[in-house]
């Protein structure tokens, strides 16, 4: 189905030198249309980029949790995080200090945590 009730059609080309992960990537356009599977394998061949910035691929620096494995808890630490910031925006208070150095050390130099800009 397209968009509304037309019909729509997909029409893949390739290369017979296929990558095993190009393969892959076409196996699953032929394998179905379900959007979100789609997605999810994209998430798993290429990575999420990076989720503070605008880079599209490639793996950030999780190392204990995969976005697409983990949605649940991750919304749950973001979602704590926010709880801290809302209280501390500057992360000046004494359980918030090895934060504020963590991130700073990150590259991550703001004056107010709390603010997103």
């Amino acid at each position: 189905m397209g968009r509304g009730a037309d019909q729509s059609f997909c029409i893949l080309l390739t290369d017979f030198n296929l990558s095993a992960e190009a393969r892959e990537r076409i196996n699953t356009m032929v394998r179905t249309g379900d959007g979100f599977e789609i997605a999810e394998a994209g998430l798993r061949l290429r990575g999420p980029g990076n989720i503070e910035g605008t880079q599209q691929s490639g793996l950030p620096d999780l190392h204990l949790a995969g976005l697409g494995r983990d949605g649940k808890i991750l919304q749950t630490a973001r979602a704590l995080a926010q709880r801290i910031l809302d209280k501390d925006p500057e992360l000046g208070h004494p359980l918030n200090v090895a934060l504020r150095v963590f991130l700073e050390k990150k590259g991550k130099k703001r004056r107010v945590w709390g603010r997103i800009s």
